[in-house]
């Protein structure tokens, strides 16, 4: 079963896509392909997520903050990637120091784009004051990564800056936290089916598992191109897990 990062989806995304796999469960032939218990689950959020629908897809706030997410989470992504790619280096100088900085990615979260708003903030704050750190700050000019670090740290900053002109003039913040919690419980249950899909298919393979896994790809692509395509990236490799 491809994957892909549902944090990603905007909010108007991810009704389309709520709505879409609703299609394909409901479309299944046999009784084992309704999901039962997840019709009632995705029905559920998709309500929910109507109800918002009007503020949710015209608030330029909302928007404005997921374009930053994602313009941070490239920013993350490049800078982790180069302190990998210097610990490749053939200096064995430029390994010991990329090696102490990745060090320091780890421990703080190495995956720290896919997480939440509040928790991918509050993961870069500490990162950032880790590699404040005489030692670090100097294995980073050593490796020539500190306009990486710059570009990211601009992001974080322009992300910040989004959700305080959101909470200064956008939707409430009961709104904000009734969107999180519908979208947390969308993604749970989009999760859910898919791991319930590729136990069925190892459990009790069938063509019409099979056929569903590839109607369920296909749209996994689908979307995970979107999202390639906002962020203007040329594949969704770096989005499928």
């Amino acid at each position: 079963m491809i994957k892909f990062n549902i944090k990603k989806l905007r909010n108007r995304e991810l009704l389309n896509y709520l709505n879409r796999i609703l299609e394909i469960i409901i479309g299944g032939s046999s009784e084992k392909l309704k999901f039962p218990s997840f019709n009632a689950r995705l029905t559920k959020v998709i309500n929910s997520l109507v109800k918002l629908s009007g503020k949710i897809s015209t608030n330029f706030y909302t928007d404005d903050i997921e374009e930053k997410d994602a313009l941070r989470d490239r920013a993350f992504i490049a800078f982790r990637g180069y302190i990998e790619v210097c610990t490749k280096r053939m200096n064995v100088d430029w390994n010991a120091d990329a090696y102490l900085i990745l060090d320091i990615i780890k421990n703080n979260n190495w995956n720290l784009y896919k997480e939440n708003y509040d928790l991918e903030s509050g993961s870069l704050s500490k990162l950032f004051i880790d590699l404040e750190r005489t030692e670090v700050t100097q294995a980073i000019d050593n490796i020539q990564a500190t306009e990486w670090l710059h570009e990211l740290k601009i992001a974080e900053n322009n992300f910040i800056k989004a959700v305080e002109t959101r909470d200064k003039f956008g939707v409430s913040n009961a709104h904000i936290t009734k969107t999180n919690e519908i979208r947390n419980e969308s993604k749970q249950v989009i999760t859910d089916i898919w791991n319930y899909a590729d136990v069925l298919k190892r459990m009790s393979p069938s063509t019409e598992l099979t056929v569903l896994e590839l109607r369920l790809n296909e749209l996994n692509k689908d979307f995970a191109n979107r999202i390639a395509i906002r962020e203007g990236r040329r594949n969704t490799e770096k989005l499928v897990n």
